[in-house]
């Protein structure tokens, strides 16, 4: 298994960071449609917008893009939520029509999504 990769904020992260989080506003209305009563993301969400370290980190920024394009589970990062799955990942989830909305994509996980 490969080291971790150390997570920290970079401009490059903070930028996939609000792109994420602009995404994730736009399928947030698709979504509560789906299910009104999925709780609201995290201040602390890697798809909200912020100078927090998840929005803004490129590890978890490209760990959370796998998950999103993969349709694989991406949980939350607040400690009060362990073993909750992020409420702005599955804001992606709900607003995806159909199976054929992912995709595999060509980068292994960095080490935080499946750690």
């Amino acid at each position: 298994m490969p080291d971790r990769i150390r997570n920290t904020r970079s401009p490059e992260g903070a930028e996939i960071g609000r792109m994420m989080a602009k995404w994730c506003d736009d399928a947030e209305p698709k979504a509560r449609l789906r299910m009104p009563e999925l709780p609201p993301r995290c201040n602390s969400c890697a798809f909200r917008d912020g100078r927090h370290l998840a929005n803004g980190s490129p590890t978890t920024q490209m760990d959370a893009l796998k998950c999103v394009m993969e349709g694989v589970e991406f949980g939350c990062h607040e400690p009060d939520r362990e073993g909750a799955l992020c409420s702005g990942w599955a804001m992606f989830m709900l607003a995806a029509d159909a199976p054929e909305d992912f995709v595999k994509v060509p980068w292994d996980f960095t080490g935080g999504a499946d750690a």
